[in-house]
């Protein structure tokens, strides 16, 4: 059952089991932190970093993250967790109560993929240089 409610102010969705997936830089980890926050309930993100220097290279192994979530976060009642599960996660799936997938509007995309063009261009060309 979806745990959406009506109310005075219009719709809502209650505190639940909600993951929120979407293509990569669309900006889940940002909206799960905020929905946690204003559930006040805990939040996971479903990359599972590991502390590291630079930051965001090595990834808890796949083993040890469904052994994390099943112990620390699946018993719980309410929870928000963001980002890709697919392959790794799926006996995640069944403790999901609602799913929430965040994309990218296509002039936004364009907008990114045009500023990435533009950086590959200007690195080519000062490597072309000598730079």
């Amino acid at each position: 059952m979806v745990p959406v409610i009506w109310s005075e102010g219009g719709w809502s969705v209650r505190a639940c089991r909600l993951h929120i997936t979407g293509a990569s830089g669309t900006g889940t980890t940002c909206l799960g932190q905020a929905i946690a926050d204003q559930w006040s309930v805990p939040h996971a993100d479903a990359d599972f970093w590991e502390p590291s220097t630079p930051p965001y290279t090595t990834k808890h192994p796949e083993a040890e993250r469904i052994s994390l979530m099943r112990q620390i976060f699946l018993p719980r009642p309410s929870w928000v967790l963001s980002g890709a599960v697919m392959g790794w996660g799926d006996e995640l799936r069944p403790y999901f109560d609602a799913l929430a997938y965040q994309a990218l509007p296509l002039a936004r995309a364009t907008q990114i993929h045009g500023l990435a063009e533009g950086i590959e261009t200007r690195l080519r060309a000062a490597k072309a240089a000598g730079g």
